[in-house]
């Protein structure tokens, strides 16, 4: 029976513990600031995001391209899995804004890709883009667009 309390305690400790340190930063190779962008009141805005790689460099075939995007509080606002991202870049969606006056998106890019001459060297980066954007009526466009060109 002591064994079991004494299981049963750490167990209630250990997740106590995790429910209370703080979240882990995600890792990142480079984060850029964009220039701004003016958008009308609404519930979302829409996204549409590309990754254009040097002439020498293709994305790593069978590996997608990863998108997560959120708002400065860090509420993630949407997530995309681009496969074969040399055919089906930019990626599109729908995100929502949480706030009103002026705020940023934080986009973050997975990207995988190789030499095109020797595919044994291949590389990785994350990339965040934090996009700040003014929310102002009388503007007609809901849509901002992001391009990004890995160096």
């Amino acid at each position: 029976m002591k064994k079991l309390t004494l299981l049963l305690f750490i167990f209630c400790f250990l997740f106590v513990a995790a429910k209370a340190s703080p979240p882990a930063r995600e890792r990142v190779d480079e984060t850029i600031e964009l220039p701004g962008q003016i958008v009308n009141p609404g519930k979302a805005i829409d996204l549409s995001v590309g990754v254009d790689l040097p002439e020498k460099y293709k994305f790593t075939p069978g590996v997608p391209l990863s998108i997560r995007v959120k708002s400065d509080s860090g509420k993630e606002k949407w997530q995309k899995s681009v496969v074969e991202p040399a055919k089906n870049l930019p990626a599109q969606g729908k995100v929502g804004i949480d706030f009103s006056g002026s705020g940023e998106l934080n986009v973050f890019l997975d990207i995988y890709f190789c030499e095109k001459k020797d595919q044994a060297l291949c590389y990785f980066k994350t990339i965040k883009l934090v996009q700040p954007i003014e929310i102002r009526e009388g503007i007609s466009s809901s849509e901002i667009q992001i391009k990004y060109r890995v160096k």
